[in-house]
């Protein structure tokens, strides 16, 4: 079984999350702010749905499940079907 299959079965339930919970997603986002060397540069790894990559202006994600990333582009994020990888003898993250 596929290790995306939970976010292409679950994309809806997944979103919906965030918008009935907006002072959690605000958080995660003052959170991100912080820790960002330079606003609006990275890469996020898992961009799904683009919550967290379009408020915080990184232009590029990546995430393996097709279905998280169906409205990425809309929101001016470039996005890439792939897999980030883990450190050396982890595995695939």
């Amino acid at each position: 079984m596929s290790a995306t299959v939970t976010f292409d079965e679950q994309t809806v339930r997944y979103d919906e999350w965030f918008e009935c919970h907006p002072a959690a997603c605000q958080s995660e986002h003052q959170g991100f702010r912080a820790i960002l060397p330079v606003p609006g540069f990275g890469l996020d790894i898992g961009v799904g749905g683009q919550r967290f990559a379009a408020p915080l202006g990184i232009a590029v994600g990546l995430d393996p499940a097709m279905a998280m990333l169906c409205d990425a582009p809309l929101a001016g994020v470039e996005v890439v079907a792939e897999r980030g990888m883990g450190r050396p003898g982890q595995g695939e993250a």
